[in-house]
């Protein structure tokens, strides 16, 4: 996240949301003329609206498979832990899927959270590379 705000798309950076794609160093007029405050209230409260709004689905996605992946580790991990102590009385096994529950509702805060911050800041970054290349 501390890149360099005129930074190009650099291989190996595909898979980081946080990076300017090319389209978006290519778009950089279309981005910086957004609004950031109806950017982050459509990131945080309707993320499909965002993807209209900025036309950047690329990274959002990013964002939902990073969102899948981990929450496929934690039931894995959940359920090699019911393996191991499956001799343990059903009430205390039976309290891991709301734990599950839990903890996947504060990963999915925290990656709707992560995905406003980087709308916010792509317009950020849009606007810095425009007032670079105006001088």
């Amino acid at each position: 996240m501390t890149s360099p705000f005129n930074q190009q798309q650099y291989k190996g950076s595909n898979w980081n949301p946080f990076i300017p794609t090319k389209r978006d160093i290519q778009r950089t007029n279309k981005l910086a003329g957004k609004n950031i405050i109806l950017a982050g209230a459509l990131g945080f409260l309707f993320p499909v609206g965002v993807l209209i709004y900025l036309n950047r689905g690329e990274n959002y996605f990013k964002f939902v498979l990073y969102y899948i992946i981990i929450n496929f580790s934690l039931a894995i991990m959940f359920a090699i832990y019911i393996v191991i102590n499956k001799d343990k009385s059903y009430e205390d096994i039976g309290q891991i899927p709301k734990i599950l529950n839990k903890v996947i509702d504060v990963v999915y805060e925290i990656g709707r959270i992560a995905a406003t911050v980087e709308n916010i800041r792509a317009i950020t970054l849009a606007r810095k590379r425009k007032s670079e290349n105006n001088f």
